[in-house]
């Protein structure tokens, strides 16, 4: 007796893409190649060609795309996750295959190390500080992630509705890499993201598990709770922006206004040598409550940056990753899937 596979056709295939959240304007503009035309796929071939594209580039099954009686569903990617958002797993199944998709393409194309990342947040700082720079800002890490051979980018453009993560720490075939997700474009808002992530790699929290591939997704960054490697890559961030792991700021009498709170901030980054947006948005955490944040992204207004994170991220990407180690296919979807919503993608 045989079996007879249900093949599927253009239309059916955007379809059911349509059904897990990818529409064919997010397809063409993220993940098909320029040159792609629709009617290449009114053939076996073209359309077969067309699913591997897709499955490459998103993680789903390729014989789910190629037949109408497997069910099209996004694979399940195993991830430490903390308690407080497994139960939210499947919304953040899309984000994490994209990701990881992601995250095979550039570790490809990454270049060896040229120096060792230290297990202490106190040696990376002492290292960075070293430079005649006043404080370790946000370009200061990336630079640095690089340096140490981790890998650094971010996903800006993703299908409209999508849950996703603040960040991922992963190790893919041996290669580190780091992909930040929150939308926020104030360098300081991803310093400590960044930061967090780095604390992952740096403590071990990916070693001892499957070395072809071990991913940690960071949803929030909780730091009265969470899962002991959660709390500990805090203490690393805070260390490695502050120079001490349990550093708190707050105002001593009357709730400042964003002009004296971006003053104090300045003042206090020279000092202590922290980097201004961290001490703003370090005290609005302190202090607690939405009314608080309101005064602190005013404040950052006040503190000057040239570019966002996301543009610095994407930046640092192109001259680090060596372009010619992958095909043309695949370096069109990084380059597509990590620019900065204010660039064109």
């Amino acid at each position: 007796m045989t079996t007879t596979t249900k093949t599927t056709d253009l239309k059916t295939t955007l379809r059911r893409l349509s059904g897990i959240g990818v529409s064919k304007t997010w397809l063409r503009a993220n993940v098909l190649p320029e040159w792609w035309d629709d009617a290449i796929a009114a053939t076996p071939a073209g359309l077969a060609q067309l699913h591997f594209m897709i499955s490459r580039a998103l993680g789903v099954p390729f014989r789910a795309l190629a037949d109408v009686d497997v069910e099209l569903a996004w694979p399940k990617t195993p991830a430490k996750l903390k308690a407080s958002v497994k139960s939210q797993n499947a919304d953040l199944d899309p984000a994490m295959a994209v990701a990881l998709q992601l995250a095979h393409a550039v570790a490809a194309c990454t270049p060896p190390a040229s120096k060792q990342l230290p297990a202490s947040a106190q040696d990376l700082r002492a290292e960075l500080l070293e430079r005649d720079i006043p404080w370790i800002d946000f370009e200061t890490l990336v630079r640095a992630c690089w340096d140490r051979g981790i890998a650094v980018v971010h996903i800006g453009n993703w299908p409209r509705g999508w849950a996703k993560p603040d960040g991922m720490a992963l190790t893919v075939n041996g290669q580190r890499v780091i992909v930040l997700c929150s939308a926020k474009s104030h360098p300081a808002w991803q310093l400590f993201n960044l930061a967090h992530e780095v604390g992952h790699h740096g403590l071990g929290h990916l070693d001892g598990a499957d070395a072809k591939q071990s991913v940690i997704v960071d949803v929030s960054f909780d730091r009265q709770g969470g899962a002991l490697e959660e709390r500990d890559a805090d203490r690393f961030a805070l260390e490695l922006i502050c120079g001490d792991p349990g550093q708190t700021f707050r105002a001593s009498s009357s709730w400042p206004s964003a002009s004296s709170l971006a003053s104090a901030a300045r003042s206090i980054g020279r000092t202590h040598r922290i980097d201004p947006g961290h001490v703003v948005l370090n005290y609005a955490n302190t202090m607690g409550g939405n009314a608080f944040f309101a005064t602190a992204n005013a404040a950052l207004k006040l503190l000057p940056h040239q570019r966002s994170a996301q543009q610095v991220i994407h930046a640092v990407m192109n001259e680090r990753l060596d372009w010619s180690a992958i095909g043309e296919e695949s370096a069109s979807f990084v380059q597509r899937l990590t620019a900065p919503a204010d660039e064109p993608s």
